[in-house]
C-alpha cells in the first residue's frame, strides 16, 4: 500500500492564514504531491466535524469524500478510499 501522509496545512502551504484543523494528505512523505484534504468543517452532520477529500480523482466520485467524527478517523477513511481504486499505483 501506498504511504499516505498528513501535513498541515500551515507546513505545507506556507504563508497564510490556515487553520490548525486543515490538513493536506501527501503521497509518500511530507514533500509529496497533495492527494487530497482533510479538515474540520464549520458546517457538517452532527458528530461528524472532519470533512476529507480526494482531490487526486478527476472525476470525482461520492466516495472521494465524507465525514468523520476524528481527525484519525478520517485518515483511515481516507486511507480506505484511496487504496479502494488504482490510484494507488500513480
Amino acid at each position: 500500500m501506498t504511504d499516505l501522509v498528513l501535513v498541515s496545512a500551515k507546513e505545507s502551504r506556507g504563508d497564510g492564514s490556515w487553520s490548525h484543523d486543515d490538513y493536506d494528505v501527501r503521497l509518500g512523505d511530507t514533500t509529496g504531491r497533495v492527494v487530497g484534504k482533510i479538515f474540520k468543517a464549520v458546517m457538517a452532520p452532527d458528530g461528524l466535524n472532519w470533512l476529507w477529500t480526494i482531490t487526486e480523482r478527476t472525476p470525482r466520485g461520492l466516495t472521494d469524500r465524507g465525514y468523520a467524527a476524528t481527525l484519525d478517523e478520517a485518515m483511515e477513511a481516507f486511507k480506505g478510499a484511496w487504496a479502494s481504486t488504482d490510484e494507488t499505483s500513480t
